[in-house]
């Protein structure tokens, strides 16, 4: 095996059991690569200093805001509530515990916005990941 072949390999092994126990060791994040840090420009236009976004990509290419309010939560796996506290954020696992999704919550408390981090396991249907759905009058869009 090459060495480069070698490195992937090892860097995938690395990723998938990184991905496999973050959640367990309550230090979940998404791997460095995919995630980035950029500034939200609308906070310059009003004079304040620009806070870090934190950004994620999409395997097409596309970025979503993947910030968390300062009131954010863990949720307990299969956890997936519609309301919660005001201007709060939750991260939400599968029955199995694997991170699939953050929902935002808005000054009501009711869910405004999911960011999927799967497909589902429907590439059809979902061919982007992660991808964004939007809630609208408690109903949640495509």
């Amino acid at each position: 095996m090459k060495a480069a072949q070698q490195l992937s390999a090892l860097a995938l092994l690395v990723q998938m059991t990184y991905s496999g126990y973050g959640h367990i060791l309550g230090t979940w994040k998404l791997p460095p690569s995919k995630v980035k840090k950029a500034k939200n420009p609308s906070d310059k236009k009003a004079g304040v200093e620009p806070l870090p976004k934190e950004k994620i990509m999409s395997n097409q290419g596309n970025e979503y805001d993947y910030t968390p309010f300062k009131n954010h939560k863990h949720g307990k796996p299969g956890e997936n509530p519609i309301k919660s506290e005001p201007n709060s954020s939750m991260d939400i696992y599968d029955k199995n515990g694997n991170h699939v999704q953050r929902r935002w919550y808005d000054k009501n408390g009711d869910v405004y916005r999911d960011l999927d981090l799967t497909n589902h396991g429907n590439s059809k249907k979902h061919p982007e990941y992660p991808h964004e759905h939007l809630w609208k009058d408690g109903v949640r869009g495509k």
